[in-house]
């Protein structure tokens, strides 16, 4: 077993060595393979089945428009602080969105980055860290529970600890290994992990100026100027829009560290929950090992700190070292920066506190992905305390030493196998179904990629195979940007419309449609059911929740009998129909589409409807909105209303149409956009 903490090689041994013989030693190295194998089961299983919501969709929608239509992205999504994120995560999508049309590349990409962030892991520790810590790092970090549940789809944050771990390959080049050539991709990668998750700017600067402290002698001149070329290159896109909206985000972030803060322990539960098990599996054995973990957790802080003082092994001094110098504390110094094991544990330990510490005290509700910057820290601390043992066993009782490795060694193989067998417990969960949709996450209801991708394909093939020329598909406002995603992605013309007080009816001359309507549409559902023949096909499910339900639909004939003086949006009759519903009494008003529109990438073209019951009531609002107009097409919008108001008075009708479109940028023949849209088309109507 090779001694715990010690560099694998120093940085002259490693030149010395011939580039075959180390590519031989890396293939011969049995624990990578393990590591490797364990990590790409767990990310790839059923990676079919991942999450597909608001953000997902959305961000691989911006992918998708920037190789389908040449919108380059300035921006990605929106943070939950109300600024637009960079767009570095979109650009890692665009060999998935290039290559196909279904966001399960994106997922894949999602997937090869984490698979290799477990890899990485091994190698960063093996090499500053000794061989058992980066196996034992290795393989935690590629099978515990939350990491892999925060791996799992596409989004920024998970892919956010791949491009940590090579941060720290740069920093450690510099402050440990004393060689050059650090410094710009160092900065380049603090401005990538910043563009992944803003949050994370704190911990990673320290770390750059502690690095550079540490090792200011390596920086060269012409470093900088590559670094400030690497940031130029970096923030170009996202300093564009800023810049064309009058730097509305900075404003964002200066407002946003105004807010008043407060301290609490919501950052100790998270990050201890890096490391625990999918407790729902076996949850007795779960609570023991979640206790173990948190245990060596502990033990490998103390291990770091104390190591940081009393290292294992002694320095060799070079020719800078040597110099002399009558300052005690300059000594001191010197003695710790030229040090290679006391500055690897410096830095490890700067890295899990100092960035703890900034959020300790915060302005928002914290959530794990915050908390994803800190890997694959806790398991190289859990590594370092488990061969801790051995090392002070060596040293008190050297008699027990071969029996203190065979205790860690199993010790080290009950954790993992019990992480592992509780991360598959979670896949098998999720990817079965066995959970509610409506309790994963604070959102209305969850849905996964491989139920809506088959969904919306079954009515596809439902379409194509009975010549039906046009498919209607409803949306709620959680799965608007999915639906009208998949939606474009159909062979067949496909309208999303939405919300679930909203119809769209083809004229009976077109004959039927297929339509697609949504889990929770039970409203929907009723108004097609009140207002055309609809026979119901089949039933696609869904995981953990509702099935989707495939109708086709036969509208019924309807002619203009009120005049509204409007030909924006003509009303097909007076007043409005009273209908009871699942959700109570509504009442429906109908209304002829006088526009022709296409499809295209994220515009929705909205009716915004208000219902004026009368003096003394309380007006109710009703938002229509569709993804493709075809003149003549029925639009019913229904108004919930009491018993009290229903018909109890006269009601005035009126409303406005107004297109949203993205927000697009140009600079000659080159189009630009970001994740804001703009209305557009806004035209005023009344009804009777």
């Amino acid at each position: 077993m090779h001694n715990v903490l010690t560099v694998a090689h120093s940085s002259e041994e490693t030149r010395n060595i011939p580039a075959q013989d180390r590519l031989r030693k890396w293939l011969l190295d049995w624990p990578l393979y393990v590591i490797l194998g364990a990590s790409a089961f767990l990310h790839f299983f059923r990676v079919q089945t991942v999450e597909f919501d608001f953000d997902q969709a959305n961000l691989f929608q911006l992918a998708r428009d920037a190789v389908a239509h040449g919108l380059i992205p300035l921006s990605s999504n929106e943070a939950s602080i109300n600024i637009l994120h960079a767009p570095f995560f979109i650009y890692t999508l665009l060999p998935a969105a290039l290559l196909s049309d279904n966001p399960l590349g994106g997922a894949i990409t999602v997937g090869l980055f984490t698979t290799a962030m477990a890899v990485l892991t091994y190698l960063f520790t093996r090499r500053y860290f000794g061989l058992w810590p980066a196996v034992i790092a290795g393989l935690l970090n590629a099978t515990v529970y939350n990491p892999l549940k925060y791996s799992r789809g596409i989004w920024q944050p998970d892919i956010l600890p791949f491009f940590v771990v090579l941060f720290l390959f740069a920093i450690f080049r510099g402050a440990v290994g004393r060689r050059r050539g650090w410094f710009f991709p160092a900065t380049a990668l603090v401005a990538i992990i910043y563009q992944l998750h803003p949050s994370s700017i704190v911990g990673m600067s320290v770390l750059l100026v502690l690095a550079l402290i540490l090792a200011s002698k390596t920086v060269r001149r012409g470093e900088i100027l590559l670094a400030v070329g690497a940031l130029i290159v970096l923030f170009l896109p996202y300093g564009l829009l800023e810049f064309v909206s009058h730097f509305s985000d900075i404003r964002g972030i200066i407002a946003f560290a105004r807010l008043p803060a407060r301290n609490d322990t919501q950052a100790f539960s998270f990050y201890l929950n890096l490391l625990l098990p999918f407790t729902e599996f076996q949850p007795d054995w779960m609570n023991v090992l979640s206790l173990c973990m948190q245990f060596l957790l502990f033990a490998g802080f103390v291990t770091a700190a104390m190591r940081l003082f009393y290292p294992h092994q002694q320095a060799m001094s070079s020719d800078e070292e040597r110099r002399s110098s009558s300052n005690r504390w300059l000594q001191r110094w010197d003695a710790l920066r030229f040090h290679p094991e006391r500055v690897s544990l410096l830095l490890l330990l700067v890295w899990q506190i100092v960035p703890f510490a900034n959020l300790i005290h915060h302005s928002v509700d914290l959530h794990m992905q915050y908390f994803l910057l800190f890997l694959p820290g806790p398991f190289i601390l859990v590594g370092l305390a488990l061969t801790e043992v051995i090392h002070l066993t060596k040293r008190t009782a050297a008699k027990l030493s071969a029996l203190s490795k065979v205790a860690v060694a199993l010790l080290s193989l009950l954790l993992i196998v019990g992480q592992f067998a509780s991360s598959t417990a979670y896949l098998l969960k999720m990817s079965e179904g066995h959970f509610n949709d409506r309790t994963v996450q604070n959102i209305p209801y969850v849905n996964d990629l491989n139920s809506m991708w088959n969904a919306v394909h079954m009515a596809d093939q439902l379409a194509r195979e009975k010549h039906i020329a046009r498919i209607f598909m409803s949306m709620d406002s959680n799965i608007q940007p999915a639906m009208m995603y998949l939606g474009g992605v159909l062979q067949t013309p496909t309208t999303v419309f939405g919300y679930n007080n909203c119809l769209v009816l083809p004229t009976a001359e077109a004959g039927p449609a297929v339509y697609l309507i949504g889990p929770y549409a039970d409203q929907l559902d009723a108004m097609l059911h009140r207002f055309a023949t609809a026979t119901l096909v089949a039933q696609p499910p869904r995981l953990g929740g509702q099935p989707f339900k495939l109708y086709i639909v036969t509208p019924g004939a309807a002619t203009i009998v009120a005049n509204n003086d409007t030909d924006t949006l003509p009303q097909l009759e007076p007043g409005a129909q009273l209908m009871t519903g699942p959700g109570g009494n509504m009442e429906v008003t109908r209304w002829r589409i006088q526009r022709e529109a296409p499809v295209a990438p994220r515009t929705l073209y909205n009716y915004q409807f208000k219902l004026a019951p009368g003096a003394g009531v309380k007006p109710v609002t009703s938002t229509c909105a569709l993804t493709a107009l075809h003149k003549n097409d029925q639009l019913l919008t229904a108004f919930p209303v009491s018993e009290n108001d229903m018909l109890a008075t006269p009601f005035s009708m009126s409303g406005v149409a107004f297109d949203t479109v993205p927000d697009t940028h140009h600079l000659g023949p080159i189009r630009f956009t970001s994740f804001h849209t703009r209305i557009i088309n806004t035209s005023p109507f009344a009804g009777q």
